[in-house]
């Protein structure tokens, strides 16, 4: 008999949890027969104890309960009260909201308790010992992070126990070179994405990033290009332009910008599975002037509705992509290049616009009886470029 292959034979698998825990994880799952690489998105930061952190620390000995809410508190909670308490005080039950953050206190020579099911907050609180009548009056040392569900603080609170957090450290996106990305875009295969706001996302993200590397890494004499098409097109029509060129490898496949905005976001394959989506002109960057606003944030499957559609309400809201002046509708040229992509799914233009856009900004559209667009200004969109930050 063959013997039988790991269970995750041949499965590509990104692991996304924090340090160390991505690692850990990587490995099991390599184990197990999967290609699995770590890229965390979310970095723990540790946060030095203020005054307050330090008199809950030096007060330990007040309280009935500790509870920590991850492995990453619990030890860096220990790792605190190390330095004031060399022996541990009597009368104190330590809790992990999960079994992990549990086994961080035992491998500390602690005694602690997880939820015997579940590895949530909910949970924690369902557990006979923080119901009103046991907990009323207890006082509980909570260890966080910055921000972060409230659920334990306010359910307890509430159940009349008197609740202190420690803050011990700060979530924050890591920060990776442009190599490390670009070596994840190469092996990752978009065709595993299946669900519309994933796939959506996945390819928004591509098309900033490297757009905007592009923009950083080609400096043509050493300096930032005044505008996109110094790299070649409209002012020099023997090359191709930087939308045009298939420069960037996305899962083993050369693509171009253009590649992954008109023939995959809005391109025949998403329009036959309703997942294209004309707000994606709002969200997509091409580094000028005349392009919607940059966010600051990465598009995921839970946040993609959400900001396409503040996305959206903002560039409307600017005098570069809509301005009314007496009864001339002004708008940005993107209504005029991708007419088509907006009447997918309005009658028209102005349908599509009083949709998306503030009730203010419609009743302005009412008003006017004639469109004309607006000069697309390719400047790079650098500070120095707009009036705003002058």
């Amino acid at each position: 008999i063959a013997p039988s292959e790991p269970a995750l034979q041949g499965r590509r698998i990104l692991v996304c949890r924090p340090q160390p825990k991505a690692e850990q994880l990587r490995q099991a799952l390599t184990e197990q027969g999967a290609d699995a690489r770590a890229l965390p998105m979310i970095d723990i930061r540790p946060l030095e104890p203020d005054g307050q952190a330090r008199s809950l620390i030096q007060n330990l000995d007040h309280f009935q309960h500790v509870i920590a809410v991850s492995p990453n508190a619990a030890q860096l909670f220990l790792e605190q009260v190390e330095h004031w308490w060399p022996q541990w005080p009597l009368g104190i039950q330590c809790w992990g909201v999960g079994r992990g953050t549990a086994e961080a206190f035992q491998n500390a020579g602690l005694p602690a308790i997880s939820p015997e099911q579940g590895h949530d907050s909910e949970a924690l609180l369902s557990r006979p010992e923080f119901s009103r009548e046991q907990i009323s009056e207890q006082r509980i040392l909570l260890c966080k992070g910055e921000g972060g569900r409230e659920l334990i603080r306010q359910t307890l609170s509430e159940r009349g126990a008197r609740i202190d957090p420690l803050i011990l450290y700060r979530r924050a996106c890591p920060d990776y070179d442009s190599d490390t990305i670009v070596r994840i875009f190469r092996d990752f295969d978009p065709d595993t994405l299946d669900e519309r706001e994933a796939a959506n996302a996945f390819w928004l993200n591509a098309y900033n990033f490297f757009m905007i590397a592009h923009i950083l890494e080609e400096k043509p004499d050493g300096k930032l290009v005044e505008s996109v098409w110094d790299y070649g097109g409209r002012y020099n029509p023997l090359r191709k332009n930087v939308f045009e060129r298939e420069l960037f490898e996305i899962g083993g496949r050369q693509y171009s910008l253009d590649g992954m905005e008109k023939d995959t976001l809005l391109g025949d394959d998403f329009q036959e599975r309703d997942w294209a989506d004309a707000r994606v002109h709002f969200a997509v960057n091409c580094a000028s002037v005349g392009c919607p606003p940059l966010r600051k944030q990465i598009y995921t499957a839970d946040n993609l509705g959400a900001l396409l559609a503040e996305n959206t309400r903002r560039a409307l809201n600017t005098e570069r992509h809509l301005k009314v002046d007496g009864r001339t509708l002004y708008l940005t040229r993107l209504f005029d290049w991708y007419e088509n992509h907006f009447k997918w799914e309005a009658d028209s233009v102005r349908d599509w616009i009083k949709a998306h856009a503030d009730d203010r900004v419609g009743e302005k559209i009412d008003e006017t009886d004639r469109i004309r667009y607006i000069s697309y200004d390719w400047k790079l969109n650098k500070p120095g470029n707009f009036s705003e930050f002058d």
